[in-house]
């Protein structure tokens, strides 16, 4: 309920802004192209509608969800709202968005894909000399999980439509009564929140962004918002309305949904802290941010517990005490406006910014940056450039059933109804050994099941592995199929320029493809979409068209996939949350989300070759009795290395021989009982392990372990667990199967127990698997093949989720293709393409860093240049760091003092020092 009335603001000429001659207006709209063009938006009479408090969002971000949701609670006081007074409160509900965990970074992968900038890994004098204001945080796991964090909180706006949030982090707490100022009645935090948001909103109905809680502010250069008298400040609460270059922290602010879709376009790759990331917004012009002074909320604790520079004298500062030395010692001639435009392109050019709202509401500006970012371009225009053939029941060579499957009938009757000629599976083939991710096997499982489904019809059906590269201008897939009624205008926008295609291709896993960003995959809504886990903004048009389906794989993947605010969003909704392995939930697609399959994963053999395992299982089970060696095929990571050595110390009490096979190594950095002498088990490391071989050692493997992460199971709903295909895979190959995922021993004992082993202890699944395999019946093995074999093969997926997609009705796909084409960018695009396209980079001195990360490159010339451009800026803000700069003056260098310092810093930054300081001594003379 609400205490008062729904915060109506009346809509109002926007007033200018005034500025102490201290900082001058012009230095916070820098950018002349963007900031001005802002400055003439930002005069005109907004078109806003009037913020409804009662429909704002409030979240709450940490750890725990019930720690963190009693925080907050007792911070806005809600329990105690109007138990006095007896007035009716606004009571928000609070939300709880889980944070990213720090230990979930892999910085090294992350940077690999250019989700992370290469600036993360430099000491903090070079990103100052680079960045200037925008350069002087650190950079390491925690502020990127930081980012993560946030983002799922805006990504949860965007996906919901809510206008308007406030966001707590977990130590947050309220503040007003601790100020020491003029006295003052103290009203409830609720209050404070809604009389702070009625006048910023009298003063800005278009606002963005509102710190309630800022710290380390720059309050010399601070200045009130100007309007009709009173309209800068709140009487209730003693507070300003202001304006100010680096208004910092994020433990409590309020954000607008047009401020989230900025924020999620611009944070990855992720280059700044997000505090810091918005102050650089707000001085080029780009974001409308106001805070309040004195701060509504501060916080309680810091996770800096080493070092910390969050408080001194026992609570957090408001403005920063150096702040005549940064502005003295970090900016050319104490301006921020060339670091800040540098700031502005090391956030352009990356993959990733596909992935942001802007892609879909600016489509004029990313599809400038669509065009650049286009990596691999096909030689020519062929077939044999996208692995295409013609599969029908006369294809010889394709191993068939020997009867007719049922959901293979049913998947070629159903494109027969949505008129789809044939298929592309897109990129990740698995035979190409550039690509070194599992998610390739899925790839070719659908594909091999494609193959098998089309040899079952009368008339031939096309069936292409793109590799992924783009497709040269004017050619047309289509076309170059012979389906001449759609492509045989010299315009093949008239037609199907992917041939009237099912196409299927895994966002969250292009990133090792060719076709990171899936710019190069052209939007047909002709054609029909199956996309794992989340769908790029760009196929708005095909989704509008009813022809896209996001498959989202049932149970927590626990992958911490890189696009995590994406595919946090699409794995929490109820639909997801909720639903089991099988059967499968789907949701229809409307005109903002996509359809939706959820489901578990499948075997990744096809019927036919089940059937052939079914055939030879007498034979293969008296092979397995000549030996006792266990084979286990997969990669080791963060998410199950501990229960991988729990199973192989199991093993080795057991007696029973283990194999770990992979083209990845066991990396004893993080799998612990790899350091181990001897050690449980054997890494067979292989360059290459294609399906054949895959097969091979699994079906001659004594059992099947199937055992999975913690990260994958639930522990409130076991049955709705993550169930991987490598369960499907071993019950298809007649092994018994030793799994502690609930969610195995649900769907499958059901149909047959006794090849099934399940333990919660992992170091006791072994030893009962091993004495298992050696009792269990033929029949029992047989029962669980024809189960998956009927049931749970990636053909009976693809009929599944080809009934959620809708026919086109006559017309359709143009129309929504026509509505779509002339559509313009939204009004907050403004100068975005200046700062996203990578050709940014040539137009400012600041130059990209090399592929490899400083600290691991042999000191050269061109990490010499990098450094002396650190060095010419005159910046040597971190301490930590400034020991170990060399000072180029009259071409001599002369070395800082530092022997000293280096005992108090960690392993990683004394290795970055020293390169500092090798490479000095190496392109520098000798000191005199």
């Amino acid at each position: 309920g609400t205490a008062h009335p729904p915060l109506r603001v009346a809509v109002r000429r926007q007033t200018m802004l005034s500025s102490p001659a201290g900082f001058a207006l012009s230095q916070l709209t820098i950018s002349a192209s963007v900031g001005h063009a802002l400055a003439a938006k930002q005069r005109v009479r907004s078109t806003t509608p009037p913020l409804d408090l009662a429909r704002a969002g409030v979240f709450a971000v940490g750890m725990d969800r019930t720690d963190t949701l009693k925080q907050v609670v007792q911070t806005l006081e809600l329990e105690r709202a109007g138990a006095n007074t007896g007035a009716t409160v606004w009571k928000p509900s609070v939300d709880f968005i889980p944070a990213v965990p720090k230990a979930s970074i892999n910085l090294e992968m992350l940077i690999d894909l250019k989700v992370v900038s290469r600036w993360v890994l430099m000491p903090t004098n070079s990103t100052i000399g680079a960045f200037g204001l925008s350069g002087r945080s650190g950079q390491d796991k925690f502020t990127v999980a930081c980012a993560l964090t946030h983002r799922r909180a805006w990504e949860q706006m965007v996906d919901q439509h809510i206008s308007a949030a406030i966001i707590f982090e977990d130590d947050a707490y309220y503040a007003l009564s601790l100020h020491n100022s003029t006295p003052r009645p103290i009203i409830p935090p609720t209050e404070a929140l809604r009389r702070t948001l009625t006048a910023v909103s009298a003063v800005d109905p278009d606002w963005e962004y509102i710190n309630l809680g800022r710290c380390y502010d720059f309050c010399t250069q601070t200045y009130q918002t100007s309007g009709p008298a009173g309209e800068q400040h709140i009487a209730e609460t003693g507070q300003t309305i202001i304006k100010s270059p680096s208004s910092l922290c994020t433990h409590a602010y309020a954000i607008s949904l047009t401020g989230a879709r900025k924020m999620l376009s611009l944070s990855l790759p992720h280059v700044f802290s997000i505090d810091i990331l918005l102050s650089l917004l707000f001085r080029m012009g780009l974001l409308r941010q106001y805070s309040v002074s004195p701060p509504t909320f501060t916080q309680a604790k810091t996770t800096l517990v080493a070092e910390d520079r969050h408080r001194a004298a026992g609570k957090l500062l408001e403005c920063e005490p150096a702040e005549g030395w940064v502005f003295n010692n970090c900016l050319p001639d104490g301006s921020p406006v060339e670091t800040d435009r540098n700031a502005l392109a090391a956030l352009g050019g990356a993959w990733i910014s596909q992935y942001g709202p802007a892609a879909q509401d600016c489509p004029t500006a990313y599809g400038k940056i669509a065009d650049n970012q286009k990596e691999y371009v096909a030689e020519e225009c062929s077939l044999a450039e996208f692995e295409c053939e013609f599969v029908s029941s006369e294809s010889s060579s394709i191993p068939k059933s020997s009867t007719e499957h049922r959901d293979a009938a049913a998947l070629l009757k159903q494109m027969d109804e949505l008129d789809l000629r044939g298929a592309i599976v897109w990129s990740l083939r698995a035979h190409d050994r550039t690509i070194r991710h599992s998610h390739a096997f899925v790839h070719r499982a659908l594909h091999a099941n494609l193959e098998y489904a089309f040899s079952q019809s009368s008339k031939p059906r096309h069936l292409c592995w793109a590799r992924g590269d783009a497709l040269p201008d004017g050619c047309s897939l289509g076309k170059l199929l012979g389906y001449e009624r759609d492509d045989g205008a010299a315009d093949t926008s008239k037609g199907s320029i992917l041939g009237r295609s099912l196409v299927f291709a895994s966002p969250k896993h292009m990133a090792w493809s060719r076709d990171r960003a899936l710019t190069n995959l052209p939007v047909d809504t002709h054609s029909a979409y199956i996309f794992h886990e989340l769908m790029p903004p760009r196929f708005a048009p095909a989704m509008r068209a009813g022809r896209v389906v996001q498959w989202i794989v049932s149970g927590p993947d626990g992958n911490r996939p890189y696009l995590d605010s994406a595919n946090y969003v699409a794995r929490s909704s109820a639909l997801v949350s909720e639903c089991g392995n099988w059967p499968p939930c789907t949701r229809a697609g409307t005109l903002d989300k996509p359809a939706t399959f959820v489901s578990a994963w499948a075997s990744t053999l096809t019927p036919a070759e089940i059937e052939a395992e079914i055939g030879n299982l007498s034979r293969a089970m008296a092979a397995r009795a000549q030996k006792s060696t266990v084979h286990f095929i997969g990669s080791i990571w963060e998410g199950n290395w501990e229960n991988f050595c729990k199973f192989t110390a199991g093993c080795r009490r057991a007696s029973v021989p283990f194999v770990r096979s992979g083209v990845n190594e066991v990396n004893p950095a993080l799998v612990t009982c790899a350091r181990n002498e001897p050690k449980d088990f054997v890494d067979d490391l292989r360059l290459v392990l294609d399906d054949d071989v895959r097969y091979q050692l699994m079906a001659t493997s004594s059992f099947s372990p199937a055992f999975q992460g913690s990260d994958h199971l639930r522990t409130d709903r076991p049955e709705l667990s993550y169930f991987a295909d490598r369960a499907f895979d071993s019950a298809a190959l007649g092994q018994v199967v030793a799994t502690n995922n609930p969610a195995v021993m649900q769907l499958l004992s059901a149909v047959s127990p006794e090849p099934l082993v399940f333990s919660p202890n992992v170091s006791d699944l072994c030893g009962l698997a091993a004495e298992r395999a050696r009792t269990v019946k033929l029949q029992d093995l047989r029962k669980l093949q024809r189960f998956v074999a009927s049931d749970h093969t990636y053909v009976s997926r693809l009929a599944e989720i080809l009934k959620t997609f809708r026919p086109l009705a006559p017309g359709q796909a143009a129309a929504a293709a026509a509505a779509l084409a002339g559509r313009p960018d939204a009004p907050w695009c403004q100068g975005y393409d200046r700062i996203l396209d990578p050709r940014r980079w040539r137009a400012h001195r600041l130059r990209p860093l090399p592929d490899r990360p400083l600290h691991r490159q042999r000191p050269n010339r061109t990490t010499m240049a990098l450094l002396t451009q650190a060095d010419e800026d005159r910046c040597s803000a971190s301490k930590r760091a400034s020991f170990c700069i060399w000072q180029l003056r009259k071409s001599r260098c002369v070395q800082m003092s530092h022997d000293r310092m280096l005992d108090s810093l960690d392993q990683y930054d004394r290795i970055r020092c020293l390169v500092i300081c090798k490479t000095r001594q190496t392109f520098c003379a000798p000191p005199k």
